[in-house]
């Protein structure tokens, strides 16, 4: 089934990624509409450039700070019924995935996770504690697979942001989960839950379909530059999740990623100077995010350390 949009996520600290990101769509895509769905809660910040070289435009939504993952649920509320991709921004195509995907008919597609076991440390941290699960949602069956939910396939309209009235908070300045206890990773544990939940109520049609390759899996180690560079390529992108260093030079697959940011900037006037300042950029506001994590995890220690003097 034909696919109408993409939607790539981004904000201040990964638009260098997504720049990459958008080039590889392109590169596979000529023509498939992308829209950048922006998230301003870690800084204001510019694609003017992207919207006018690469011919992409920026998706409107009445809230700009959304916070840790959330600004992808957004698309999904429309009421047109679109098929879409919805796209993290540490992601490279390395082929025309989407002539892989418009092979699938299903509402919602996933990339599934192989996990047999529900209760193990894995599906805890990552997605959600299923002893607790089942507590609040005694009915709930596991379906046998979890699923990354940077990249989904889906169908606008059929979700409502009523439907995660029970899971998640609108209504202060970021969404929060209502059950972090419950549920990991953002909207990852719900989106796990609610779409097999869903399917399972016959609410939704939900697929699988291999679409996606870790970085560091063995189909990714026999990937051949030569087959991208000369247009074969291969059908499926590739994720960092969780494998983003502050310098490229420190990536599993830089080859990739220097690639299509090589051709990213072929269309940007003086684009051999911008990309050294980028590169600078994206090096800088990762060194300040982790200096922001460390600075928050000694403030976190020193206040138990007082509070624990205070009792003795």
């Amino acid at each position: 089934m034909k696919i109408d949009c993409i939607y790539v996520v981004c904000h201040r600290g990964d638009v260098r990624l997504a720049r990459i990101l958008v080039a590889s769509i392109r590169h596979w895509h000529p023509g498939i509409p992308i829209h950048l769905v922006k998230d301003e809660h870690p800084g204001r910040f510019t694609t003017r450039e992207m919207e006018t070289l690469w011919n992409v435009d920026v998706f409107q939504t009445d809230r700009r700070h959304f916070g840790w993952c959330w600004a992808k649920l957004e698309p999904l509320f429309l009421e047109t019924g679109q098929r879409c991709l919805i796209l993290d921004s540490d992601i490279v195509f390395a082929g025309p995935v989407l002539d892989v995907l418009e092979q699938c008919e299903e509402d919602f597609v996933v990339c599934p996770e192989d996990a047999a076991n529900p209760r193990t440390n894995w599906v805890k941290g990552t997605y959600y504690d299923y002893e607790k699960l089942g507590l609040m949602d005694p009915v709930f069956t596991y379906p046998g697979f979890t699923f990354n939910c940077g990249q989904i396939l889906a169908r606008t309209g059929i979700l409502k942001r009523d439907d995660f009235r029970d899971l998640v908070t609108w209504e202060g300045m970021l969404p929060l989960l209502k059950h972090p206890e419950v549920f990991s990773c953002g909207d990852q544990g719900i989106m796990n839950y609610l779409l097999a939940k869903m399917a399972q109520t016959n609410k939704i049609t939900l697929g699988k379909c291999k679409f996606m390759v870790w970085p560091k899996s063995k189909e990714a180690a026999e990937l051949d530059m030569n087959r991208v560079k000369n247009g074969a390529g291969y059908p499926f992108l590739l994720h960092w999740a969780g494998l983003q260093r502050t310098r490229f030079k420190d990536m599993v697959l830089r080859e990739l990623l220097e690639h299509f940011e090589s051709l990213y900037y072929q269309r940007v006037p003086f684009g051999a100077i911008k990309r050294r300042l980028e590169a600078f950029m994206f090096f800088y506001l990762a060194h300040k995010r982790k200096l922001r994590v460390r600075a928050g995890g000694t403030l976190a220690r020193w206040k138990v350390r007082r509070q624990e003097h205070a009792i003795t």
